[in-house]
């Protein structure tokens, strides 16, 4: 428990424990000097703390396990947390209330399921790409002529082959990307050039979907930076080919647009959280890419949830049954890993815009051991 200068009023023997101080040592002191938290490998600094944003909003900051926040304690350890920290409005000298929990036991837990999951679909996707091969064969009738019934049965299997393989891979991005283990080769790349070549990869789909697909490039054209081209098309690849998926009607419109922003407008920009706005510099430039289509929007109700592993809303399932529900996570942890961030704005049954952002200074190349999997 902290006053209004966030100075220590009271802690309890557990958090003595883990802070290495006595409670009794540590009344009266700052908390930023015995609670520090530490993001990747920087400490937060006390503008940007959740706690100071709590405290001068008078709100709640709920830090979750996918958060990825440790504390250092005065010895030097690190350890990861989940904590709920509160403003008291009016409540004599009290300023906020800290709870926090070491999951260090549930870090692990979670380690262990992503490499399990790594090497299940590692295992799976050799003999998937094999039944891809042979059925590629029977339907070329490299091995015979077949007939209009033994083809349908045919295009099923490879339809349903390739649904499998996709999933397979999304389970592996998943895994890679979390493990750390997802190399960054950070080339030149024009953004409107990516963006043109993933809107002519996705042409078939939008066609056969009677959809428009519009794309509105700024009227200077953004430079050429450094990034990672295959990290930054999966995500815009996902976002154009899910805004397609859900569209409703008869004739489909997903707007695509490129431009740029600085830091202190998009923290600004509604549907950022605090979170987010938190991670942005003011004075730094951003490229912006934003995908809007009119169709079916995400309820209100689910939307804090929307990035979450394996979550899909209930009208999006109906409209479209296939789906692992891993895209917009996987695009999430793409962007963190470039300095970028993911947001929307939606209203059910009226559409949705997905925005992005990703540092016009580019991003610097990471050594990992694989790439993104791919079909």
């Amino acid at each position: 428990m902290i006053d209004k200068a966030s100075k220590v009023l009271l802690m309890n023997q557990a958090a003595g424990i883990l802070l290495r101080i006595a409670p009794a040592e540590a009344k009266g002191k700052p908390i930023q000097e015995i609670f520090r938290l530490v993001k990747g490998n920087e400490e937060i600094s006390s503008p940007d703390s959740p706690l100071r944003k709590a405290l001068e909003e008078v709100s709640t900051v709920v830090i979750g396990l996918e958060d990825d926040l440790f504390c250092k304690n005065r010895s030097g350890k690190l350890f990861p947390i989940t904590a709920s920290v509160t403003g008291l409005l009016h409540y004599g000298n009290i300023g906020g209330v800290i709870i926090f929990n070491d999951v260090t036991q549930l870090k692990e837990i979670d380690q262990m399921k992503t490499e399990f999951v790594s090497v299940a679909s590692h295992q799976l996707r050799t003999p998937l790409t094999a039944i891809k091969l042979f059925v590629e064969m029977l339907w070329n009738e490299e091995v015979g002529k077949l007939n209009q019934k033994q083809k349908e049965y045919i295009d099923n299997v490879q339809q349903s082959t390739e649904r499998m393989i996709s999933l397979v891979n999304d389970l592996l991005n998943v895994s890679r990307v979390e493990a750390g283990r997802v190399k960054i080769e950070a080339t030149p790349v024009q953004l409107e050039n990516l963006i043109q070549g993933v809107l002519d990869e996705v042409a078939p789909l939008a066609k056969g979907r009677s959809c428009s697909i519009e794309f509105l490039k700024p009227s200077v054209s953004l430079p050429t930076i450094l990034l990672d081209a295959t990290l930054i098309r999966q995500t815009v690849h996902n976002l154009v080919t899910n805004a397609i998926k859900y569209s409703t009607g008869e004739h489909c419109l997903v707007q695509v647009s490129a431009g740029r922003i600085s830091g202190r407008e998009i923290a600004k920009m509604k549907g950022v959280s605090y979170q987010s706005a938190r991670e942005v510099k003011p004075r730094e430039e951003y490229a912006l890419i934003q995908v809007t289509d009119h169709g079916l929007g995400i309820p209100k109700a689910v939307q804090a949830r929307i990035f979450e592993k394996f979550f899909r809303a209930d009208n999006a399932v109906r409209a479209q049954a296939e789906g692992s529900g891993l895209g917009l996570y996987v695009n999430k942890l793409i962007l963190e890993k470039v300095g970028g961030l993911i947001w929307f704005v939606s209203e059910e049954r009226k559409g949705t815009t997905f925005s992005v952002t990703i540092p016009l200074k580019g991003i610097k190349s990471i050594k990992g051991e694989v790439g993104l999997a791919e079909m």
